[in-house]
């Protein structure tokens, strides 16, 4: 999340609003699972 109106203290800093609910946003939501090698981008290998 680009911050363009905010300084090194963005917790007190003119987009600190922003930065919480955002926060909130992602803390409160629900997970989704995913297998290593789709998060990563790899091909499975299947063992011979």
């Amino acid at each position: 999340m680009p911050l363009s109106n905010s300084y090194h203290m963005v917790m007190v800093d003119n987009e600190r609003a922003e930065v919480l609910q955002r926060s909130l946003k992602f803390f409160n939501s629900a997970p989704q699972p995913q297998l290593v090698e789709q998060a990563c981008g790899w091909t499975a290998f299947a063992a011979a």
